[in-house]
């Protein structure tokens, strides 16, 4: 009876340590990787920060056996789910109250129905059985610990339960192996089994700190994904739209009768762009998941490019040129992602350039690269932003986020892009992405 009732207490206390494995060492790698990119979250506006904390929430995501994800802010709000389905089931208080004393939570699901977890858009219910781990994580910034929100991560449970099984059986071998030795040895076999358990537990506990460890290291080399970098890209373009209209709000009750019909023109403006970018992310989203290629030419990529910032930049008195474009074509990836990047490059551009100048958009073939240069007219970068022109930093435009350039490297790496900053003076600024292009594409004359 002593041997079977300290059993079930080790079985327990053994399968509470393996349940609670995955929080111990997603919560240091969430920690670690918010400290390394710390001056990202310095960040005063909520929107930004919180687009950089998914990012970092997504990256971990990549680094265990993990089926979703998603991040809630402080108040419990649904902020964003990957993928989109992940939307059942909310926090409850008891489990904020964990979070916010810094005690990340695991919960083990046995044979539950994905219904459960997941929102069919469809309507067909899901009555399979899986085995699931739901991992609760609290988001804090590294310096004052302010508490940003919880990311929870739902990890596939298949492991565990074979862990759980190959448990049952050296404590089922165990306590057999006591009972049958008779009441001489029950003490001596207790003890050797005891060891055993301890044996275990250490060996568990070091292959978590390896495990950890190993995770680190993976953190350090891991690149942002690409669902990650375009919704940052959404985020930040939505931003400074709604950044517009507040202006236009706050201002439209001081406006006189002759301005009114511009405000609102503007207004009308900025409401467009807000519902294009989000059908335009959206449909990226939309392909990356169902897997669908196609192809389309580098001279419709540069037409989109003018239809989105043609009128922007007529509205500045700036204007557009384009240089002739070779003939290349591009998967429909690549091509979005490669037109977000070029989005934000040009609208600083236009930004940066006064009246009556132009920004040259140019886009040549050099030994089967893909070489296009976005350069504006303005008055350069200063000498402390020309070191590190991707660092995120305020940004002096109003609504502003101050994290443009550093979107449009990332949105080009995820197709094995290089962006960097070409040459910047009095006369102007170039930036440069080049992309080697399949062997498919015609080599440059």
């Amino acid at each position: 009876m002593i041997v079977a009732v300290v059993s079930l207490r080790l079985r327990s206390e053994i399968r509470e340590q393996i349940i609670g494995r995955d929080a111990e060492i997603l919560a240091p790698v969430i920690t670690q990787r918010l400290e390394r990119a710390q001056h990202e979250f310095r960040e005063t506006d909520p929107a930004v920060r919180d687009t950089n904390v998914l990012a970092v929430i997504l990256e971990a995501a990549e680094l265990r056996n993990v089926v979703a994800v998603r991040y809630f802010n402080r108040e419990g709000e649904l902020l964003e789910a990957v993928p989109m389905r992940f939307l059942r089931g909310g926090i409850d208080r008891d489990a904020w109250d964990l979070l916010e004393a810094d005690r990340p939570i695991s919960r083990y699901h046995s044979g539950v129905s994905l219904d459960r977890f997941f929102y069919s858009p469809d309507g067909t219910s899901d009555q399979s059985l899986h085995t699931l781990l739901a991992v609760l994580i609290p988001v804090r910034a590294t310096g004052n610990g302010e508490l940003f929100g919880a990311a929870e991560f739902l990890v596939d449970g298949t492991g565990l339960q074979g862990e759980f099984r190959e448990l049952d059986r050296s404590l089922i071998r165990q306590a057999l192996i006591a009972f049958a030795a008779g009441a001489l040895i029950i003490s001596g076999t207790a003890l050797w089994g005891f060891r055993r358990l301890d044996r275990s537990q250490r060996l568990l506990a070091d292959r978590s700190r390896r495990l950890l460890e190993a995770n680190r290291e993976l953190t350090l080399r891991a690149r942002t994904s690409a669902i990650g970098a375009v919704t940052a890209h959404l985020m930040h373009e939505l931003k400074n739209s709604v950044s517009g209209l507040r202006e236009y709000v706050s201002g439209h009750g001081e406006s006189d009768s002759e301005s009114a019909a511009d405000e609102t023109a503007l207004a009308n403006e900025l409401t467009r762009r807000m519902q294009d970018r989000i059908q335009e992310v959206l449909a990226f989203l939309r392909e990356e998941e169902n897997g669908e290629v196609f192809e389309f030419d580098i001279e419709d990529l540069l037409e989109l490019l003018r239809k989105r910032l043609g009128e922007p930049a007529r509205s500045r008195g700036v204007e557009l040129r384009v240089s002739p474009a070779p003939d290349v074509t591009l998967d429909n990836r690549t091509g979005n992602l490669l037109l977000l990047a070029l989005e934000n490059l040009v609208q600083n551009a236009v930004e940066a350039t006064p009246a009556g100048k132009a920004v040259r958009i140019t886009v040549r073939l050099e030994d089967r690269k893909l070489v296009i240069g976005v350069v504006d007219a303005g008055p350069g970068l200063s000498t402390e932003r020309a070191a590190d022109p991707f660092r995120p930093r305020p940004s002096a435009k109003p609504g502003g986020g101050g994290i443009g350039l550093m979107l449009s490297r990332e949105l080009s790496g995820q197709i094995g892009a290089e962006l960097h900053l070409a040459e910047t003076g009095p006369e102007g600024t170039e930036f440069r992405l080049t992309l080697e292009l399949p062997s498919r594409n015609p080599p440059s004359a």
